[in-house]
């Protein structure tokens, strides 16, 4: 895992990306790190039919980005000042311009291996699922939410959860940086599916059903509070992906901590 994109979209939310993307500096061996801030277009039907507020509208943004880039700044100055050596071996870099996360997916995060972004807060609306959705299965590599309240370390005790359907060997892959790290690896699958190959030596909790959109969030929940831990690792099904995006809701509405996603296929 060489090259990570970060995503910013509110400044009473960065603090929690930036100090997680520090951390994973320093544990994962990234050698890059951009870091992005967007602002969506105004519609051309908004436009039209209220100039004034679109106009209002395109001021807001500009001030969010700027907002955004003294947080970024910031972030350089307390996390690198005490560690030059660190701060030069990496790649750093600041970009902003229009479009939507989506947009972005076409180019920067294409090349991206790990993507970090703040977590939606509470129960996730159609708006923001549709976001969300677009994020993670048209990303080429698995997605980092990060709750915005996040202040603790990322990847030390990790919960990987065993979905149905989802290719064994494609979760581990794409989460063996945090795998190789973690101080203690816990699993979470259904009594009739037979645990992965890669987590053998993992605790491993099993539930009488398979996860579903009915109770995936909270079970989920539940066992990482019990677990202690600080990463919970889930894999979606592409094949699925109507299904999927609403569990996928279901789960981030109840997560409290780091919640690292992959889509299969």
């Amino acid at each position: 895992m060489k090259r990570c994109l970060v995503l910013l979209q509110e400044p009473e939310q960065a603090h929690a990306v930036l100090a997680t993307t520090a951390y994973l500096v320093s544990t994962l061996d990234l050698q890059a790190v951009e870091v992005m801030a967007l602002r969506p277009p105004v519609t051309e039907a908004a436009q039209a039919v209220a100039p004034e507020t679109a106009f209002l509208y395109e001021e807001q943004q500009r001030s969010r980005v700027a907002a955004l880039h003294a947080c970024f700044c910031l972030w350089l100055q307390t996390e690198y000042q005490h560690d030059q050596t660190q701060f030069e071996a990496i790649s750093v870099t600041w970009h902003d311009g229009d479009g939507t996360a989506a947009d972005s997916l076409q180019q920067s995060a294409q090349s991206a291996d790990l993507i970090i972004a703040v977590m939606p807060r509470g129960p996730v609306h159609m708006a923001e699922r549709s976001d969300l959705t677009s994020l993670v299965f048209q990303a080429a590599c698995p997605v980092l939410l990060v709750p915005e309240d996040w202040e603790g370390a990322c990847g030390r005790s990790v919960l990987v959860v065993w979905a149905e359907g989802v290719a064994a060997d494609g979760l581990i892959k794409a989460s063996v940086p945090f795998l190789k790290t973690a101080q203690r690896i816990s699993s979470l699958l259904a009594v009739e599916e037979n645990l992965p190959a890669g987590l053998e030596e993992a605790t491993t909790t099993r539930v009488p059903l398979p996860l579903s959109e009915q109770n995936a969030g909270s079970v989920i929940a539940v066992e990482a509070q019990k677990q202690l831990v600080d990463l919970v690792v889930f894999g979606l099904n592409a094949a699925q992906q109507d299904g999927s995006a609403t569990i996928m809701a279901e789960v981030v509405a109840h997560a409290t901590t780091p919640l690292l996603l992959w889509r299969d296929g």
